[in-house]
């Protein structure tokens, strides 16, 4: 199965987090601090937390409610410290 895979460098500025728009996407923290995300206004104040190191997915189901309710809805991603590495990779996808 082909897969797409994407990689960011999160700082104190949200970044939008290309491929978080399609089923099926995990996104991992490879770095050392905490990132936290949420629409384009995310802060560290009220984002939803990854750890470092940690792996996360929203699961089909609650990504296909997310998307009935919002088309093309895509995260962003902040920290509270510059030059984190996030990835997200999107199974299924080639291009």
């Amino acid at each position: 199965m082909a897969a797409r895979h994407y990689q960011f460098d999160v700082g104190t500025s949200a970044v939008e987090l290309t491929g978080t728009e399609f089923q099926g996407w995990i996104l991992r923290n490879h770095s050392s601090v905490v990132i936290y995300l949420g629409d384009s206004a995310v802060a560290t104040s009220d984002g939803f937390p990854i750890d470092p190191g940690a792996y996360f997915s929203p699961g089909q189901i609650a990504h296909q409610t997310l998307s009935e309710k919002v088309k093309g809805i895509r995260l962003y991603a902040i920290a509270g410290s510059t030059s984190n590495d996030v990835r997200v990779l999107v199974p299924g996808r080639a291009d």
